[in-house]
């Protein structure tokens, strides 16, 4: 074992000999190095290997490799860089390579060595990565082959490559759309590089016959891929419309194969929504499309962007007489919010001075303002036919509140709520209205507190972020009507509930008793109040903790008492609640310290003991 280490430390050697000869580091600072060296190398060679062993050994390397860097640049040395980084970068390698052959099913440790060779520019070693990394990783993640292919074309400038890459994922992955489109995407950016190149040509130079071929320039690679895929994929027409969205960036050339996607969507998908609103929303680009029709006057062009998008209006209601469903309702509805918010965001930050802008601005406000009463009068129509699902109500409602139509938007989510399969967001919705338009809610006769309980049921149902939003608002609410006892009963429902968010509601409350009565009072609402209706948290305790200490006065007494309930509970599994408990007594009486140290280590589990002698040792040297 020792033979081993003492045999790799001797190769190192010379790059340690460098770094001395060169000044980068004094006699003491390399043999600290060295020392730290050969102890990771004796962890290597442990009979029983573990992964965190060779992370630290990689992460100890990439660190000494950025101190020398700083120390070329403040010494103004730059030589010597092959005896001693790059050294340094092959055992680095040598080490990555060791941990992938052991744990080949992290990912991110493939994904953490890519990473380095980029820094470094190892292109050999990267696409020997990327190969091996495919091999075990390619069947479950169709993100690496995209990834490989975009490295290969953007980094090592490998066109073949890129395309080999995109063939082999597409032989794993045949009905895979992802993978179809980026591979078209690809294509087509080969081509627009080297259409650019050949425009920088010289007078005279020559380009390659296989470049100069009109088809080639026209995109015919990447419309045999299309091609193909959708033999592959017959009748997905999301998968076509992607092709096409790709295809439009590239319009200038791959006109053709514009047509030909749209003429194969107006065949096969007529009656499709997703279609319908692909093929409508295609006027917003009539000035790619059609460059001939466009002009550098910018009224013009927005004269010309207002008319598209009223074509766009056209062709979205002659869909809606067609494909009458919920889904082409959300399309027309969603496209139209978009458009508001799009507007809404260009005008932000512009201040008007000259008559010119004023009468322009003034122009652009009417066009504002007539999208969003078309926005109502669609959505109106929707409602009305029972054709708007969730998603759509909720634009529909969040809009009316934005014009200040907070009745209309509140009595259209509580007729939505009443439906069996009403969805959380149009509750969450509903409710935070209703707790901003108080008023309101009184004039409709609804119990806010009530519709909280009501809700309260459901949390199990709720997502992370909705669980958020509802107890965000729940507080907010108790607050503006400072009502204590509602507060303790969403600490009481979170915990009966065993809320992820119960934690949080506690803190919360916490804070809010704080500001409300001051922090005299904080223990007597910790302990007969919190703690009577729920066993303490961590979390919690710390929090008293926390807001116990930003007090002016001293509060020693009631700090030490939160520290005893927090080892009592949770000193057996957290080392770092020991170390917070002598940091503390530490300040206040040194004497004790031995005696909670000797509770620590005899509480502790043994596998934890050393963590907290670490922590001790620190606490100590800071002293």
């Amino acid at each position: 074992m020792a033979e081993f280490v003492m045999r790799r430390s001797e190769d190192m050697l010379p790059e340690f000999e460098q770094m001395q000869r060169v000044g980068l580091f004094n006699e003491n600072e390399l043999k600290a190095i060295i020392k730290k060296t050969m102890s990771h190398e004796y962890k290597l060679v442990r009979r029983v290997k573990v992964k965190k062993d060779f992370l630290a050994y990689i992460q100890y390397k990439i660190n000494v490799i950025s101190l020398i860097k700083k120390r070329r640049k403040r010494l103004n040395y730059f030589f010597k860089k092959d005896e001693i980084e790059y050294a340094m970068v092959g055992k680095i390698h040598s080490l990555f390579k060791q941990c992938s052959f052991r744990w080949p099913d992290d990912l991110k440790l493939w994904l953490s060595h890519i990473e380095f060779c980029k820094q470094w520019n190892k292109k050999l070693q990267l696409s020997k990565i990327w190969t091996s990394m495919l091999q075990l990783h390619g069947n479950n993640n169709i993100h690496l082959w995209v990834m490989a292919a975009k490295w290969e074309l953007e980094d090592n400038h490998s066109v073949d490559n890129a395309r080999q890459i995109f063939l082999r994922g597409i032989r794993h992955h045949p009905e895979n759309s992802k993978l179809w489109q980026e591979y078209f995407r690809m294509e087509l950016i080969h081509v627009l590089t080297t259409r650019q190149r050949l425009s920088l040509l010289k007078e005279g130079e020559q380009a390659d016959d296989e470049e100069l071929k009109e088809n080639f320039l026209k995109g015919e690679a990447a419309c045999i891929v299309y091609k193909n895929a959708i033999v592959a994929i017959p009748n997905d027409s999301k998968c076509k419309c992607g092709f096409l969205e790709i295809a439009l960036h590239f319009a200038f050339f791959a006109g053709d194969i514009i047509n030909d996607i749209i003429d194969d969507l107006m065949d096969n998908h007529n009656n499709d929504p997703y279609t319908r609103s692909m093929l409508a929303k295609l006027h917003l680009h009539s000035s790619v499309l059609n460059p001939a029709t466009d002009s550098s006057d910018q009224v013009t062009l927005k004269a010309d962007s207002w008319a598209a998008e009223k074509k766009c209006w056209e062709d979205f209601d002659s869909a809606l007489i067609e494909v009458n469903n919920s889904e082409m309702w959300k399309e027309y509805i969603t496209f139209l919010y978009e458009r508001i918010n799009d507007s809404t965001n260009n005008d932000k930050g512009k201040f008007e001075i000259t008559n010119h802008t004023l009468r322009s601005s003034s122009k652009q406000r009417s066009v504002s303002d007539e999208r969003i009463q078309h926005f109502i009068s669609v959505s109106e129509r929707g409602h009305k036919s029972k054709m708007l699902d969730d998603d759509c109500y909720l634009l529909y409602a969040n809009q009316l509140a934005f014009l200040g139509r907070e009745l209309e938007a509140i009595k259209i989510l509580h007729a939505c709520v009443e439906e069996p399969d009403c969805a959380f967001a149009i509750k969450l919705r509903l409710l935070e209205m209703l707790v901003a338009n108080e008023k309101i809610s009184f004039e409709q006769n609804i119990d806010i507190k009530q519709f909280f309980r009501k809700l309260s049921k459901l949390i199990s149902s709720m997502s992370q972020e909705e669980q958020d939003v509802f107890w965000t608002l729940w507080f907010d609410y108790a607050k503006k009507k400072n009502d204590e006892e509602f507060v303790l009963k969403a600490v009481e429902i979170s915990e009966t509930l065993k809320s992820s968010q119960s934690n949080r509601i506690k803190s919360l409350y916490i804070e809010w008793s704080v500001s409300r009565h001051g922090v005299e009072n904080i223990m007597e609402i910790y302990e007969k109040k919190l703690c009577a209706l729920c066993s303490p948290s961590l979390d919690l305790i710390k929090t008293v903790i926390k807001v116990l200490e930003s007090s002016e006065n001293q509060y020693v007494e009631s700090i030490t008492a939160c520290y005893e309930d927090a080892v009592k509970n949770f000193g057996l599994e957290y080392p770092t609640v020991w170390l917070d408990y002598i940091s503390h007594i530490l300040k206040i009486d040194p004497v004790k310290v031995g005696k909670i140290h000797w509770r620590a280590m005899k509480t502790l589990k043994p596998d934890l003991v050393e963590e907290f002698v670490s922590g001790y040792t620190l606490i100590h040297a800071k002293t």
